[in-house]
């Protein structure tokens, strides 16, 4: 070549000032017109910082305008970091650009197990930097650390849920699970996969206690309390089975669904519905059998109509003695509420919190109705998952006398709320108002009754649990605490009608061993306060206005 010439490609080359670089993560060559230039220099610094950080950005700034890229083959035994990436591919991928030739979007990379991570501003360790990048901790590749969300428990970018506190609320949440959650529910009998396939669920349990007193009356009854009713003997209160499809439709559609329970033992006694239980309990001494429920469900959209006969929508306390803490029974529950309904209702999911419920039926605890004329059901429940609230109403008006025209209309209110995680409170109040019934021998005349319960349960673990029950109950007008218990009962029928305020308090715990095995325990003081002057009382064959029991029961699940 002539002097000349080359002369003239070296002016070229001064004026031009082409600066040539290797990159050694991209396997490009990178050419830039002006060397000098402020947007490559900020390009390179931002690259360094980037290598001075645990963490690396799947995608870096594009290159600034005026440069681009030559491939430069790399050495087959991989690239200056020593990671064995193809040529023209870099560790992580973060410099490539779509539109840079032979793109391809990086492969997935495993999160390496936690370490500790170099503190941020530190200098670049003395590993090659690709082999630094392929050990930072807690990586999640295609997530730039700007745009990453901190630990919402510590703040730290790095922490990906580690900490200690993100533990804790971890563990926090494994004790808030649902209770029917598949490994806490009960092992179950006819738990078959034909059954389970259709939707249809068989259970039952076995409910046996006894319970004593300080008095050992001679009749061997505890006054006018139910369901343990009788004193220093053993019983069989439930020999329960249950047979039930639940409706699915989660708001569109049909479904059809239904529900048999059959109740064998002490406790059939006051459960009995006029008609048909009737004449399963006659000339028994004190075992019987009942059917509580015996209705169909059609469910459409929101939609559920219920026909047949269930339990009433009122009060907080239930026959089944797997869902009550207590082994006995309040007053207001025995004396001021109804069992069961027999007749049709609907049931409308008005949203996630709240559903309306109206119907007929053909009077309290009837199979056969009375006096041939319906009466009227409804109510409302509404439920804050967020706060641990829950409230119940329940109403029905009726005419429940034979031979008179009469109004009883009574209500219900429960209120339900969570206090921390193991706390619960309920407090229930009920109030009734019945015209013409019959206040003694020979008078006829209006009666009310009213009751508030108060429930306090401590849940210590999931196998012990503590509750303290508090109710007072006023029948002031002696209409609705009597003998109770067809067709053996207590000879509690005084004349004229003993009208009081009781009260009772108890206090127990629940003991769960194994998720089909309750033990539950109890001590409950009763006391009454007469209106007016009297001479016979409920308790210790009609002897004491007040008394003490201590109760405990078995319940094992199948």
């Amino acid at each position: 070549m002539k002097t000349s010439t080359r002369c003239f490609l070296v002016a070229a080359m001064v004026l031009v000032g082409v600066q040539v670089r290797a990159d050694e993560e991209s396997g490009f060559l990178w050419i830039s017109a002006g060397g000098n230039s402020t947007a490559a220099k900020a390009s390179k610094n931002s690259a360094d910082a980037v290598g001075a950080t645990a963490e690396v950005p799947a995608e870096t700034p594009q290159k600034p305008a005026g440069q681009w890229k030559v491939p430069v083959r790399k050495p087959a035994g991989g690239g200056a970091s020593g990671s064995g990436t193809t040529t023209g591919q870099s560790p992580a991928g973060p410099r490539r650009l779509p539109e840079d030739p032979g793109y391809a979007p990086p492969r997935p990379r495993a999160t390496p197990a936690p370490a500790a991570a170099e503190p941020r501003g530190a200098g670049k360790s003395s590993q090659p930097e690709g082999a630094a990048k392929s050990q930072a901790p807690g990586l999640v590749p295609g997530v730039s650390p700007a745009d990453r969300s901190p630990c919402d428990w510590c703040g730290d970018c790095q922490c990906q849920g580690t900490c200690a506190a993100a533990l804790r609320a971890r563990a926090c949440e494994a004790c808030n699970a649902p209770e029917d959650d598949a490994a806490d529910a009960p092992w179950r009998l006819f738990d078959r996969p034909a059954l389970k396939s259709r939707g249809i669920s068989v259970r039952g349990w076995v409910d046996q206690g006894i319970t004593t007193g300080g008095y050992f009356p001679a009749d061997r009854f505890n006054g006018p309390v139910t369901f343990n009713d009788r004193a220093d003997e053993y019983g069989m209160n439930q020999l329960y089975l249950i047979t039930e499809k639940v409706t699915k439709t989660d708001g569109e559609g049909f479904d059809v669904g239904g529900r048999v329970d059959v109740l064998y033992g002490t406790d059939a006694r006051f459960t009995t519905a006029n008609g048909w239980d009737d004449s399963w309990i006659d000339g028994n001494r004190f075992y019987g059998m009942a059917m509580p429920q015996l209705y169909a469900d059609f469910a459409v959209n929101d939609w559920t109509f219920r026909v047949g006969h269930f339990y009433a929508n009122v009060g907080y306390e239930v026959v089944p003695a797997v869902d009550n803490f207590f082994y006995s029974h309040t007053y207001t529950y025995q004396y001021g509420e109804p069992f069961t309904y027999t007749g049709a209702m609907a049931q409308w999911q008005f949203n996630e919190r709240l559903s309306l419920v109206a119907g007929f039926h053909r009077g309290w605890d009837q199979w056969e109705d009375n006096n041939r004329e319906l009466g009227f059901l409804g109510g409302l429940t509404w439920k804050n998952e967020e706060t641990g609230t829950s409230i119940a109403f329940g109403i029905t008006a009726s005419n429940e006398q034979v031979d008179e025209s009469s109004a009883l209309t009574m209500y219900s209110i429960v209120l339900t709320q969570k206090l921390g995680q193991r706390w619960r409170w309920v407090l229930q109040h009920d109030g009734a108002h019945e015209s013409n019934v019959q206040l003694d021998g020979t008078d006829v005349g209006a009666a009310n009754w009213f009751g508030v319960v108060n429930y306090l349960i401590f849940d210590l673990n999931p196998q012990w649990s503590f509750g303290l029950r508090y109710e007072w109950f006023s029948d002031n007008d002696g209409t609705r605490v009597r003998a109770p218990g067809y067709p053996h009962r207590i000879d509690f029928q005084p004349d004229p009608p003993f009208g009081a305020y009781w009260n009772d308090i108890s206090i127990g715990f629940n003991y769960r061993p194994h998720r089909n095995v309750t033990l539950r325990s109890e001590g409950r003081w009763d006391w009454v306060g007469p209106v007016g002057a009297t001479s016979v009382y409920p308790f210790d064959d009609q002897s004491r206005g007040n008394q003490f029991l201590f109760a405990t029961d078995l319940i094992i699940q199948f």
